[in-house]
C-alpha cells in the first residue's frame, strides 16, 4: 500500500488487489481510495484476458 499526500498531508491511499475470477485467470489492479473510502481510480496492471472479446 502507497499513501498519497498532497503538500505533506495524507490525502488517500492506493491498494494492490486482486480480482481472481477473469475468465482466463486473475487479474491484478491497483485501486485508489480517499480516506472516507471513496474509490478515485482504479488500474489493470497485469492480466491474460483475451485481447477485443467481451
Amino acid at each position: 500500500m502507497w499513501i498519497a499526500k498532497n503538500n505533506d498531508r495524507p490525502i488517500g491511499a492506493v491498494m494492490e488487489a486482486t480480482a481472481p475470477d477473469g475468465y482466463s485467470g486473475a487479474i491484478q489492479l491497483l485501486v485508489a481510495a480517499d480516506f472516507s473510502g471513496t474509490v478515485l481510480g482504479t488500474r489493470v496492471t497485469e492480466h491474460h484476458e483475451t485481447p477485443g472479446l467481451g
